[in-house]
């Protein structure tokens, strides 16, 4: 193996382990986002209850 193709597999590595990482994120971030749309619309329906009780 020559020192360049040594190097081309480091940076295909490290290019996986980036996209594996940043898809990871993105995922995260949906879910999270998801989550905090649900407990924003759980706290009105909350004070709208305490509005007309």
């Amino acid at each position: 193996m020559t020192p360049d193709s040594k190097l081309y597999i480091v940076v295909a590595v490290l290019a996986v382990i980036l996209i594996g990482l940043f898809a990871y994120l993105f995922v995260m971030d949906r879910k999270v986002s998801r989550i905090e749309r649900e407990l924003l619309q759980e706290k009105e329906s909350k004070n709208k209850l305490k509005q007309e009780g």
